[in-house]
């Protein structure tokens, strides 16, 4: 019974142990990767200068140079042209302010006329959107500022952006003319929730969005009322009219106001579901044009002769117009954070009313100001964004400055005008037009402007560029030079007629605060901005061809870069040498030089690095060797801490002197692309001109050296047209602006980047996909919910119900911005999954990338991908689970994970009250087998010990015959083999026997020529005769014992072996076993013919065998070795009489490998087939022919030498021969 029991006990075990097995998932915990980009971090390296050689100068003689010409010129008189850089200017003068008396101005009541207490009001779900994917923004053509478009092109559902809106929550909410659309970053939602009846003449559109204090979002409507969406729910509530409103908002009670323009404004009770007209008296009727509510609760209202401000209390109004210094037709208010309220208008000028200050700003075109404002917003530092015609401006109240950027692009039509809205967060500027979707300003860019010849630059293609000492900015170009002028926003062309010099130019560099040296095409100048001259110097053949840039060093002497090799020029005397590739200099293509503090000079080819040493007169390589990215370099520059960066086609390499340091820093270190061509320093950070843009670098501080290097790349997809900058073009103005050559443009930079280069980026889960099905049936749940009391429940939220409690899918809620359900429990049979998510930033969109994992299936996260969204996890296990997922932002800085936690449930089989039913089922049906199976087991126990000692008798003698058996067929196959030496012992005795028979023969004739001998009394000849008998009786002796031996050896083969092992001399043994081998085959078949061979080691030591069966396998070996031969020779056709053919032979050979015996049996026969080797050592297996074999030789000696603690080997290849090998250990077993 206790074994019973035992079973049972292990029984439920395992049975538990294998539900656990199935029903839970791996429970693992991924950690967030330190470097997800897995980008290396720079370090630095030691940096050791080679030993220079001595340089070689090769003098050019002076005529080859022409002597300088010089040209006078008159600067205010060269042609000149209006040149915007569409930058922030002071206002031409203070700002107009008129004072007024707010305690005095009129007021009268307001009335309150109900219009209709009965509104068709009701409830609806938001209907399933028209998702479409959101593509890169591209740069509007036309346009200077480097400004991004978002239209239909790229997948925003129409190009009129009417109203915009940034809900509390980041979620950013714009009507087209298509409807209401909902940007998360990587889609556009449109969600068509008016009725469109077109026969009734204009659209029915959405013309206003506004935010209520709880966060819903109220929703405009030109032609049936107002609609309020919650966006937690995603519930629509209709406030249907018959009229609609073009402006509207809320106040801080929640009460909307608004109207049509030219109409009365209305005032709808949201609460109690009212409508009311605003009337005033009867002398003061204002048409309304739109609507905003201050700080303090007052609610202006703009109407066509002024401002109407109804008090908190809504009982009064007063207005503001023409007579306290107010003119104009007014389209809109918009509320600063002083409280003031700016004033939107279709006429030029601004207003700005404040209330507490009693005061009317005024802002036109005597201050700068020449454009209307259709749309007004004020961000968080007070800076007021005005919408209009022409494109938009900054103006900034605090440093009385402004700053208008042309686009060109419509913001009104024939509807409602575009309006704009501010992202704070990600300091975004969304601007909507009538015709061309957003328009996208990033205020903590670059604030690129483009130009061209269009903007009055004489080429496009700018190669040099400078400042001067009055902060005048020079551009050399392929057509000559443009003079920039900042204080009258003009640029003039100055060009050098053929007769003095080239107007060809190719590089421009500042030799002191007025003297600039310009490398052009065939020549160089020098222009000298303080005497108003330029003097050209005209080469030909034995001079470059192309001068790109000029360095004066402390001797005096200019240092000339040029095509041709580095050139050295002296002003004095106009003398001029070079020194080139046969001189050292690692190429002939010099792009551009510097000389650092200890007045070395470093020059830069397309071939690698030299370093001059002028007062050593000598000159160094520097290459890969020495740490450089490659050699195939583009740029140079000096750093404000004097360091040297090198530029090219793998990254840069910043060399530090001081410290013998440098620093490479390529694409495997984060910057992409790492082909460049210009360097600058701005604002203590680097600036690369590379092939696809502009990279900025943020350095780590010197407290965490160990910090990643951020770069963040301005390229196309932040509006750049033109983004493969030119060669060491590139300046730093003193007012902070970048100027780039990247022809067939110049971009000028007029702000360093104010974005945070460590800021992480935003990601957020957005979505889950169960068995292929997007999951918006919970958002659909909720609505049911609230909709259940009411009679808006339709039939597609009846199915989600029943769906949701037919899967017994549950939830604790949803998150209020991406509906996703949060403490989600699925059941078992619901266990396919893929997640959405997204990084809402529009910002690099193009360098936006994520990697997720799911904590319980994934040990690893995700490649790095561009998709937002995972994989589809299949057939998950049930089992608690975490989704991860980052993403990386436009600095390169990777955000905190987005974490989402689900569980999926044990199916009902594997729960542990299931367990616990299994295992009771299972208790009761093993106790019920076991007592019927105690019975039964009693009852037969006794015939079955019965049986056992019957069928044990039995098997026994079995056994004993088995064993009989065994012995007498082992015995067959020894006397078998000993027939097979029969003949041969036979010939063996037969010699000694002959010799016996011979010398006796010849003993008896000695005897009696003795007797002669004796009788004749000659004692010494019997002496000698007797000798004779005793050397004879000793041979006879000798091979008497020889034929002893041999019988003694038969016998022994013949008996049954004691297995007592004797010192056996291996060589004598196998030389015995070759020979009567040899011999019986002999005597067997006499036309058998064969070679034999022995190789024996001389020394080979005695070896404790069994010598009887270790003389049964060399026999066995030997017989079958030829046997091989003999059946090989005679298949082959018998050679010619003197001719070669094949020899039969078997060699045996014996040596010793450390502590083993080695036996070889070799032969030349036939050799045996693969597929027979294998079988050769199997009982009973042979392939000789019937009753020629019992197949238990080889067989029997593998078991022999095992016994003996040796091996067996056999070697063989067909047509050639086989090799039998038995190594045997030195040391007895």
């Amino acid at each position: 019974m206790n074994k019973h029991m035992h079973s049972f006990r292990l029984h439920v075990f395992l049975l538990f142990s294998i539900g656990l097995a199935v029903a839970c998932q791996s429970d693992t915990t991924v950690l967030t990767p330190e470097n997800p980009s897995n980008f290396q971090i720079p370090s630095p390296e030691p940096f050791e200068i080679p030993e220079g050689k001595t340089i070689e100068w090769k003098n050019i003689p002076e005529d080859f140079l022409s002597d300088g010409k010089t040209m006078r010129f008159d600067l205010e008189r060269l042609p000149s042209k209006p040149f915007s850089l569409e930058e922030e200017v002071p206002l031409k003068q203070p700002i107009t302010e008129i004072p007024f008396n707010w305690d005095a101005l009129k007021e009268v009541p307001l009335n309150l006329k109900l219009e209709s207490d009965s509104i068709h009001h009701f409830i609806l779900p938001l209907p399933d959107p028209i998702i479409s994917e959101v593509g890169i923004p591209q740069k509007p053509e036309g346009i200077k500022a480097g400004i991004l478009e978002l239209s239909s092109s790229q997948g925003l559902p129409g190009n009129s952006v009417i109203a915009q809106v940034i809900a509390p929550d980041g979620t950013h909410w714009l009507s087209t003319e298509q409807g209401l659309v909902k940007y998360t970053g990587t889609e556009f939602h449109l969600f068509d929730i008016l009725t469109r009846d077109y026969s009734a003449g204009a659209p029915n559109l959405i013309p206003e969005l506004d935010i209520d204090p709880s966060g819903k979002i109220i929703i405009s409507t030109t032609g049936s009322g107002i609609v309020v969406l919650d966006p937690e729910t995603e519930l629509l509530e209709y406030f249907e009219l018959p009229y609609g409103f073009t402006r509207g908002g809320i106040d801080q009670d929640g009460n909307y106001w608004g109207g049509m323009i030219g109409d009365i404004p209305k005032f709808i009770d949201l609460k109690n579901v009212k409508v009311f007209s605003l009337v005033f008296d009867a002398n003061e009727l204002p048409l309304f044009s739109a609507l905003s509510v201050d700080s303090k609760n007052n609610l202006w209202i703009s109407y066509n002769d002024g401002i109407a401000i109804i008090s908190p209390d809504r009982e009064k109004v007063k207005f503001i117009g023409n007579n306290e210094g107010l003119i104009g037709d007014f389209s809109g208010t918009v509320v600063a954070p002083d409280g003031s309220v700016w004033l939107e208008s279709f006429q030029n000028g601004i207003y700005n009313i404040s209330l507490e200050k009693g005061i009317i700003s005024r802002i036109g075109e005597e201050h700068g100001y020449s454009n209307d404002a259709i749309n007004i917003n004020v961000d968080r530092k007070g800076r007021v964004w005005l919408a209009h015609t022409n494109g938009f401006s900054i103006f900034n109240p605090e440093k009385s400055t402004i700053k208008t950027i042309q686009t060109n692009l419509r913001i009104y039509g024939s509807g409602p005008p575009a309006v704009s809205t501010i992202d704070e967060e990600d300091g975004i500027y969304w601007l909507g037009t009538f015709t061309n979707g957003l328009i996208i300003y990033d205020q903590l860019g670059m604030d690129s402007r483009h130009l061209s010849s269009n903007d009055g630059l004489i080429d496009n293609n700018v190669w040099g560029i400078e400042e001067d000492g009055n902060g005048r900015v020079l551009l050399t170009s392929y057509s000559g030079l443009n003079i920039y002028d900042p204080s009258t926003k003009t640029i003039k062309y100055l060009e050098i007629p053929s007769q003095f010099g080239s107007n060809n130019h190719r590089g421009i560099s500042k030799i002191s605060e007025d003297i600039f040296f310009l490398g052009s095409l065939g020549g160089f100048s020098f222009l000298n901005l303080e005497e108003n001259t330029i003097t050209s110097y005209q080469g030909n053949s034995e001079t470059p061809l192309v001068f790109w840039r000029a360095k004066l060093l402390k001797d005096g002497k200019i240092w000339i870069a040029s095509n041709n090799g580095l050139i050295l020029f002296d002003q004095e005397n106009g003398a001029i040498k070079k020194i080139d590739e046969t001189a050292g200099l690692a190429s002939n293509f010099v792009w551009g030089l510097e000389q650092d503090p200890h007045g070395k000079v470093w020059v830069v080819t397309d071939s690698g690095i030299n370093m001059i040493d002028p007062e050593k007169n000598t000159i160094t390589y520097l290459g890969s060797e020495q740490g450089l990215s490659s050699i195939d370099q583009s740029a140079i520059f000096k750093t404000s801490e004097n360091e040297i960066i090198i530029g090219g086609s793998g990254g840069i390499s910043i060399i530090n002197e001081k410290q013998n340091q440098i620093t490479s820093i390529s694409s495997k270190h984060g910057l992409i692309p790492d082909r460049v061509f210009d360097i600058v320093e701005s604002n203590n950070r680097l600036e690369l001109g590379t092939s696809d843009g502009i990279v900025v670098i943020e350095k780590p501080s010197e407290d965490d050296p160990n910090q990643p290097w951020r770069f963040m790349n301005y390229g196309r997809a932040e509006g750049s047209p033109f983004t493969d900058y030119n060669q060491m073009t590139a300046k730093v103005t003193k007012e902070g602006k970048v100027w780039w050559g990247a022809s067939p443009i110049v971009t000028v930079n007029l702000q360093d980047p104010e974005l945070d280069a460590n800021a992480p980026a935003n990601v957020e889960l957005t979505g889950i996909r169960i068995m292929d099905q997007t999951a918006n049936f919970f958002i659909k749940a909720e609505q049911g919910r609230v909709l259940s009391s009411t009679d808006s429940l339709t039939s597609g939220l009846e199915n989600v119900q029943g769906y949701l409690k037919k899967n017994t899918i549950k939830w604790d809620g949803l998150d209020p911005k991406t509906k996703v359900p949060l403490g989600l429990s699925l059941p078992h049979d619901q266990n396919s999954l893929t997640f959405t998510f997204s990084n809402p930033s529009i910002r690099g969109r193009d360098e936006i990338v994520y990697k997720y994992v799911l904590e319980g299936a994934d040990e690893e996260w995700s490649e790095v991908t561009d998709k937002p969204f995972s994989k589809t996890y299949f057939n998950l296990f049930p089992g608690d689970y975490t989704f991860k997922v980052i993403s990386k932002g436009f600095n390169g800085v990777w955000s905190e994970p987005a974490t989402y936690s689900f569980t999926i449930n044990l199916p009902w089989w594997l729960k542990w009250w299931a367990f616990l039913v299994y295992a009771t089922l299972l208790a009761l049906l093993i106790y019920t087998v076991v007592q019927i199976r105690s019975y039964y087991l009693q009852k037969e126990n006794r015939l079955l010990e019965e049986r056992v000692n019957q069928r044990t008798a039995e098997l026994n003698q079995s056994l004993e015959n088995l064993k009989a058996t065994q012995e007498q067929l082992i015995q067959s196959e020894k006397m078998a083999s000993l027939g097979e030496l029969t003949a041969g012992i036979a010939h063996e005795i037969k010699n000694p026997l002959n010799f016996v028979n011979n010398f006796s023969e010849v003993s008896e004739e000695l005897l009696d020529e003795m007797n002669e001998e004796i009788e004749s009394g000659n004692l010494d000849e019997v002496k000698s005769i007797a000798v004779d008998l005793k050397e004879n009786l000793s041979k006879i002796k000798h091979h008497g014992k020889r034929a002893d031996s041999i019988v003694k050896g038969m016998l022994e083969h013949s008996r049954s072996n004691s297995g007592e092992k004797t010192p056996t001399d291996l060589n004598a043994l196998a030389d015995e076993y070759l020979r009567l081998s040899y011999h019986g085959l002999r005597a067997k078949d006499k036309s058998f013919q064969s070679d034999f061979r022995t190789d024996f080691e001389s020394k080979l030591p005695k070896v404790n065998v069994v010598a009887q069966d270790i003389g049964r396998v060399l026999l066995n070996l030997i017989n079958n070795a030829f046997y091989a031969v003999d059946e090989k020779a005679k298949s082959i056709p018998q050679s010619p009489e003197g001719a070669e053919g094949y020899q039969p032979e078997v060699a045996v050979s014996t040596k010793r490998n450390q502590n083993e015996i080695e036996i070889s049996v070799t032969d030349n026969g036939n050799g045996i087939p693969d597929s027979v080797k294998d079988k050769i050592f199997q009982p009973f297996f042979t392939t000789k022919p019937a009753g020629s074999g019992t197949g238990l030789g080889l067989s029997l000696s593998y078991d022999i030498i095992k016994a003996h603690g040796g091996t067996f080997d056999v070697q063989s290849e067909v047509g050639k021969g086989t090799q039998f090998t038995i190594k045997l250990p030195l040391k007895s077993i």
